[in-house]
């Protein structure tokens, strides 16, 4: 595999990651309280802290991957 399949490749991933967090940002940002409540319901903050950890790590694998991409 050259360095030019290689780069063409990691591209392709840094897109991949970059629509994903994209769709789980979206996700996060879209949890809120039920109607007439004000707070969210524990099921809720679990799925939004696991959300935010996860826009986090797709954060810091697209950072790590980007550096060889040039």
């Amino acid at each position: 595999m050259t360095k030019t399949q290689i780069k063409k490749r990691l591209e392709a991933i840094l897109n991949y990651i970059q629509d994903l967090y994209d769709e789980v940002e979206e996700a996060r940002d879209s949890i809120e309280p039920y109607e007439g409540k004000e707070d969210l319901t524990d099921q809720q903050e679990e799925r939004y802290e696991w959300l935010d950890e996860l826009v986090s790590q797709l954060e810091d694998a697209y950072s790590s991957l980007e550096e060889y991409s040039y």
